[in-house]
């Protein structure tokens, strides 16, 4: 049978638990280890530029997954 992993449609709504600044460096990386997977919102309107893609990535942690949402022509 097949996994289900558990996320959000964007993380920037997430409320991460009171003194997350002093274990976390960023919203993205609280979230990363609160959910197994999150979708990235902004990829409808446009690709994000490399430098911010590979930003996220070092943000999150290891075995986070991120999904895109279908660019905006396409769907």
């Amino acid at each position: 049978m097949g996994e289900i992993k558990i996320g959000t449609c964007g993380y920037s709504y997430y409320n991460p638990p009171e003194g997350w600044k002093e274990k976390y460096e960023s919203k993205l990386q609280a979230y990363s280890h609160a959910f197994e997977v999150g979708e990235i919102n902004r990829t409808f309107y446009k690709l994000p530029m490399t430098k911010t893609a590979e930003r996220w990535r070092r943000e999150a942690a290891d075995d986070f997954e991120f999904t895109l949402k279908a660019w905006q022509a396409l769907t």
